[in-house]
């Protein structure tokens, strides 16, 4: 992945940067003390099941699916994230760690870490 330009960011709470390629979107929060506060890591974007991981600081993990807004016969939707059953972490942490080589061990290290609770 690499790195979308911060002029492209919509502002939000805290500090974001935002990592994309075809298939993957990582965006990243960090706090006061650059310390990382927040990320959702998508994969499979593109594919019919595209799958999100999120994280808040003080809290655990949560895995969701990606409603991509499709309706057969109507105009498209946005996308939504919407609640989705048990899910495999082994297959997130692989398509994080294959997806991030080229991103700043800083930011890529701890949310492995994460991953890997």
């Amino acid at each position: 992945m690499t790195e979308v330009p911060p002029h492209l960011i919509a502002k939000s709470e805290g500090h974001l940067r935002w990592f994309s390629d075809a298939r993957h979107d990582l965006f990243v929060w960090f706090g006061e003390r650059d310390e990382i506060i927040r990320f959702q890591f998508c994969y499979g974007k593109g594919t019919a099941q595209e799958e999100v991981v999120e994280w808040r600081r003080g809290d655990h993990v949560k895995h969701s699916l990606v409603d991509d807004g499709e309706v057969p016969g109507s105009l498209k939707q946005s996308p939504l994230i919407v609640a989705n059953g048990p899910w495999r972490p082994k297959d997130a942490l692989e398509a994080f760690k294959a997806a991030s080589g080229g991103i700043d061990p800083v930011v890529r290290e701890p949310i492995e870490q994460i991953l890997q609770e």
